[in-house]
């Protein structure tokens, strides 16, 4: 199971309980969260999940009633831990295109020899996949706005196959 199939699971099933699964990249956990109010809105992490060993899990369910839903909860996370830790994100590849830049150069690239950010074509073609990255995972995706301090906003993000 991926992650993001996972949390949209979790969420639907555990909406009662205003339970979400929240995953930064770098960090080695998945942690379960409960929306709280003390005068100012927070999460309580119920729980996490280990993103570095398969089958490991850590929750603290005290004051929850065990019924149907916490049920299907336990048997989710039983069934995302023993998904192997390489399988948990999409595969699935997008670009990443400015939405103000109209020229063809609107398309974020990492310059692989340095490791940096720019903007350039969609596509180098064969002969520069060695020197550019266009194409970026969820994963990916995620890791550069963590990096970078970044929502991405002013990007669009468009599927490989949509070409």
């Amino acid at each position: 199971m991926i992650y993001e199939e996972f949390k949209k699971q979790v969420e639907e099933i555990c909406k009662n309980y205003n339970l979400t699964i929240k995953y930064s990249p770098g960090e080695e956990d998945f942690r379960i969260l409960k929306f709280k109010k003390y005068g100012v809105q927070h999460y309580e992490v119920l729980g996490t999940i280990s993103n570095l060993k398969e089958n490991t899990a850590n929750l603290q369910l005290e004051g929850f009633v065990i019924n149907n839903s916490i049920n299907k909860l336990l048997n989710l996370i039983i069934e995302f831990t023993g998904t192997p830790i390489n399988e948990r994100f999409s595969k699935k590849e997008y670009y990443l295109k400015h939405r103000y830049l109209y020229m063809h150069e609107g398309y974020l690239h990492v310059l692989k020899p340095c490791n940096t950010l720019g903007l350039g074509l969609k596509s180098s073609g064969k002969n520069h996949e060695n020197i550019f990255k266009n194409t970026f995972t969820e994963q990916e995706i995620e890791h550069i706005k963590f990096k970078y301090c970044t929502d991405l906003k002013d990007f669009e993000i468009i599927p490989v196959e949509e070409d």
